[in-house]
């Protein structure tokens, strides 16, 4: 950055000076950077465009869908949970499984064979883990991650990330609905069913099941009620690993 004055007889002393295979490494990276630059925004823009078509896919859903009647049972089930938030239940044609879309206004939104292949308890015990969503805050959490994994997108690790922060963020709502709900092996069942109609997927809705194998693992979950040790070698690690890095 400064001006040098350079002789014949000082040049060779500045050559020794410079550092040439980092500098080699440094021009090599420079001379490809504007094509990773444009790979990586022709990716951000296709990853955003998926997310904006995910967005207005469940607009659409929103708008065509038809009140469920589970006002009152609603209502119970978020005194129960604390949440002064006004929830509706809704039917639509355009979803397999129930889920929950919305921060301000939160909608559950219901399956129309949700009457037929499940019963009034089994219901609730969905409508509960729909409801879980919603007090955890779920949703904006949600949105906010798919944003971070559009930025991300390249990255291996982020995606390995936010599977776990799904499965995850399942536990926890099945523990309310475990905690709250008179029997576990009612919502096991529920999950059960309603994977069985289940044929579709939502980017930004947070439905009640997952894939079949994450499933089995949930309802093995569930259904085990001997108390686990609590074990903090593993967390020490993680920290210890987290902190190396």
């Amino acid at each position: 950055t400064t001006a040098v004055q350079v002789t014949p007889l000082t040049l060779p002393a500045l050559i020794h000076q410079v550092n040439a295979p980092v500098n080699k490494l440094y021009f090599t990276i420079a001379q490809y950077m504007p094509y990773l630059t444009m790979l990586y925004v022709t990716g951000l823009v296709f990853n955003t465009l998926k997310l904006s078509m995910a967005w207005n896919n469940i607009y659409r859903i929103k708008q065509n869908s038809s009140e469920a009647g589970f006002e009152h049972m609603v209502s119970r089930l978020s005194q129960q949970l604390n949440i002064t938030q006004f929830v509706k239940a809704a039917f639509s044609e355009w979803v397999d499984v129930p889920c929950v879309t919305g921060f301000i206004k939160p909608v559950i939104l219901l399956p129309v064979s949700i009457l037929t292949n499940l019963s009034a308890e089994e219901i609730e015990a969905i409508l509960l883990h729909e409801l879980a969503h919603i007090k955890r805050n779920d949703y904006l959490l949600n949105f906010i991650q798919q944003v971070m994994g559009i930025l991300l997108f390249f990255n291996p690790f982020a995606r390995l990330i936010a599977k776990i922060i799904n499965q995850e963020r399942e536990n926890c709502c099945d523990d309310i609905v475990v905690q709250v709900a008179d029997s576990p092996f009612i919502y096991a069942q529920a999950l059960l069913k309603l994977e069985e109609n289940k044929q579709h997927r939502w980017q930004l809705a947070l439905a009640a099941t997952t894939k079949k194998y994450e499933l089995l693992n949930r309802i093995e979950r569930i259904m085990k009620t001997k108390t686990q040790n609590v074990n903090i070698r593993p967390g020490l690690i993680n920290v210890l690993a987290l902190t190396c890095a």
